[in-house]
């Protein structure tokens, strides 16, 4: 029996679909047991991706409701390095295959835990650090308790699975416009059903990605990998020491 796809996995495979790569889910042939999720085909260019979806809280689900409290960064993140461990011992048996090797983490059940490019690095790399150039730039630098930092070093990428961005700009933007027009918010919200049944609301599945490379010495991911309207793509600085944008 085919296992069914869990919401982040389908947010990735919807993604491939999207971008036109070749895929296969959970392909019987890897011959190893960990069976990683994606194997993809980008330009001749076999990778594999395991996709791993937060589901708890971690340091917010003890918290009394409507108390004000605080987190160290390093608790805040620890739900999302403990995907990116697990997503990298998953791919661990294919760490000979000279194949690029690519941990996924999705949030398609909103947790409460700090989700962006920039905390996806903290958590890879280090609690948020950064450095300013003479020009007044601004990088991410690394700093301690990164899950990558000494350890997993076969992982090529991490990406970042997230809703496309602008995805109800439209909609927001009609709904500040036209909201005194309403009465009641009964009516307000019959308007809303309306428009969203008709797409005014854009695609609420639209996915996009944060594609980040690791400062590690495995394979590179395919240059035109992230090639989505709304991706980004991070390097390493040549000398290792922070990530930045790719323009």
């Amino acid at each position: 029996m085919v296992k069914p796809l869990d919401p982040g996995e389908l947010q990735m495979a919807r993604w491939l679909e999207e971008r036109g790569y070749s895929f296969e889910f959970e392909p019987s042939d890897w011959g190893v047991s960990t069976c990683p999720d994606f194997r993809v085909t980008v330009d001749g260019q076999v990778v594999a991706i395991e996709v791993e979806s937060i589901e708890s809280t971690g340091g917010f689900k003890s918290h009394p409701a409507g108390v004000a409290f605080s987190r160290s960064m390093d608790k805040a993140l620890r739900p999302v390095r403990a995907k990116i461990k697990y997503g990298a011992r998953q791919l661990k048996p294919l760490a000979d295959r000279d194949m690029p090797l690519i941990v996924a983490v999705a949030n398609p059940y909103h947790r409460p835990v700090p989700f962006s490019a920039d905390m996806m690095i903290a958590a890879m790399y280090g609690d948020p650090s950064y450095s300013f150039d003479s020009d007044g730039s601004a990088r991410n630098t690394l700093d301690r308790n990164g899950k990558l930092t000494n350890d997993h070093p076969y992982v090529s990428a991490v990406i970042l699975l997230r809703q496309a961005p602008g995805v109800r700009k439209a909609a927001s933007e009609w709904f500040d416009a036209n909201r005194h027009r309403f009465s009641t918010s009964e009516d307000f919200a019959a308007e809303v059903r309306k428009l969203t049944e008709a797409g005014y609301c854009g695609d609420e599945q639209a996915v996009a990605i944060d594609l980040i490379e690791t400062i590690s010495d495995g394979p590179r991911v395919p240059p035109r990998f992230a090639s989505g309207p709304q991706d980004t793509h991070w390097v390493p600085l040549a000398d290792k020491s922070g990530i930045t944008k790719v323009p």
